[in-house]
């Protein structure tokens, strides 16, 4: 897992420290908000890194960043929240000024602005290395955004709250060709509800690593995002899980048909070791409508996650 030693994945995007039109009590709230997700990355072994300068970010009007929090504008901010917001920072390693090959990016439609830490994630980013940019919660930009600089142009993942984060960790499978040995090493982060069984191997489907990637990370997410909500709305019911699922655009799910389950030799494929006790998978996705399965099991045993149990081209029915 990344840690303090690895490149960065994440930086504060300074650009979002805009505090005109905020109240100092809007203001504390954010910044609150911004050092709780400072400190849950750093738990996660995945710290913000800061842009060189970053206490001189511009921040309002004439102000920037640490002049205004400890002068008379920004006096109205809470003090507990300010000295918090100081000592984290603080903490926060800092990137190499050289890094990034521009000082302005366009984001979306928007003209070009002044922001390091964005241009380092673009820079990045065009190099074949993800980072994903955080922002104080009262920017407007969320999720994936192009970013443009000169005649170049790449994705980059702005987020405020690190629940968000998974899109990003997903996204990294393809933008740096995550080889088939490396896979397990990104789950943890990029689908957190889902258990994955110690025996999954990729050789059990129909298909290469490489061509299977992409439609295999997509399942996956749709299982960890949507299927247990689903299945609770659905009350179970098998048809009516597929349809909220299919209506969403995710995956096709089911569960063995009466017929599979007459023939027991069959359904003994379908159980899988998990600490200690068998477990049956039933349940898969399709990756393709007549090869190719994602077996998974769920339940009270499992909480709010489920088992990702088998990887295999298909079952015996």
């Amino acid at each position: 897992m990344p840690n303090d030693a690895d490149p960065p994945r994440v930086v504060i995007d300074e650009s979002t420290f805009d505090f005109r039109r905020l109240s100092p009590d809007q203001l504390s709230a954010l910044l609150d908000r911004f050092n709780d997700e400072l400190t849950e990355l750093k738990a996660m072994g995945c710290p913000a890194w800061k842009p060189p300068m970053f206490e001189n970010a511009s921040c309002h009007d004439e102000h920037e960043l640490y002049d205004y929090l400890t002068s008379e504008p920004g006096s109205g901010v809470d003090r507990d929240v300010r000295n918090r917001f100081y000592s984290l920072i603080q903490k926060c390693p800092e990137w190499d000024a050289s890094a990034p090959t521009c000082d302005e990016v366009a984001l979306g439609d928007g003209p070009p602005i002044t922001a390091w830490s964005v241009a380092y994630a673009l820079t990045s980013t065009l190099r074949g290395q993800g980072v994903a940019c955080l922002v104080l919660a009262s920017s407007r930009h969320r999720s994936f955004v192009t970013a443009t600089t000169l005649a170049e142009e790449a994705q980059l993942y702005f987020f405020a709250d690190n629940s968000k984060l998974p899109p990003f960790w997903r996204f990294l499978y393809e933008l740096e060709n995550v080889p088939e040995g490396k896979f397990f090493e990104l789950t943890v982060r990029a689908f957190p509800k889902l258990i994955f069984h110690e025996d999954l191997t990729f050789k059990r489907f129909e298909g290469s690593y490489r061509d299977l990637r992409s439609q295999i990370v997509r399942q996956l997410a749709d299982l960890n995002d949507h299927f247990l909500a689903a299945h609770t709305a659905a009350l179970g019911r098998a048809n009516e899980v597929n349809a909220i699922l299919m209506s969403r655009g995710s995956t096709r799910v089911s569960p063995e048909s009466p017929k599979t389950h007459q023939n027991a030799k069959a359904m003994r494929e379908r159980y899988v070791w998990h600490e200690g006790r068998e477990v049956c998978c039933e349940w898969h996705s399709k990756i393709e409508g007549h090869r190719n399965r994602i077996h998974f099991a769920f339940g009270d045993e499992f909480g709010d996650r489920i088992l990702i149990g088998i990887f295999v081209d298909h079952l015996t029915t």
